[in-house]
C-alpha cells in the first residue's frame, strides 16, 4: 500500500498515512491533534545513487552521497 503525506489545514502538522489505494477520496480526513481538515501534499521523490557501503566503510570513487 502507498505512503501519503498530509498537511493540517489548522495546525499545519505533517502526517504520513498508509492508504489502500481503492481508498475513498471524497472522505475528508482530520487531524488527530486538532480535528482540522487535512489536505494531500506532494513529497519530493527520495533518489539515492550509492556504490554501497563496503567493508570497515571504506569510499569508492563512485560515491555520490558523500562526495558533496
Amino acid at each position: 500500500m502507498p505512503i501519503y503525506e498530509y498537511e493540517c489545514e489548522e495546525c499545519g502538522r505533517t502526517f504520513e498515512i498508509i492508504e489502500n489505494i481503492t481508498a475513498d477520496k471524497e472522505q475528508k480526513k482530520r487531524c488527530s491533534f486538532c480535528y482540522g481538515v487535512l489536505r494531500k501534499i506532494v513529497s519530493p521523490p527520495t533518489l539515492l545513487k550509492n556504490a554501497g557501503v563496503y567493508l570497515y566503510d571504506r569510499r569508492t570513487g563512485k560515491d555520490l552521497i558523500h562526495d558533496r
